[in-house]
């Protein structure tokens, strides 16, 4: 423990008991890797022109998928 905060390093695998404690633990998990706008669609690949927040979306998206 670290100041009293716990870190997590992965969330277990899903194993169909209790829904609602591992998908809190997965959101929580994907909002501190700074993924979960990746995952859930709000954050949405920039224009092309874009270059810059173009390759910083997709090593978001990478990240993400590394999740997984």
């Amino acid at each position: 423990m670290l100041g009293g905060v716990q870190v997590i390093r992965r969330v277990k695998k899903f194993n169909n008991k209790s829904y609602n404690t591992w998908a809190t633990c997965m959101e929580s998990y994907l909002q501190a890797q700074d993924v979960k706008e990746i995952v859930s669609g709000t954050e949405e690949l920039p224009l092309p022109q874009d270059t810059n927040n173009v390759r910083r979306w997709k090593v978001k998206a990478e990240k993400a998928m590394a999740v997984f």
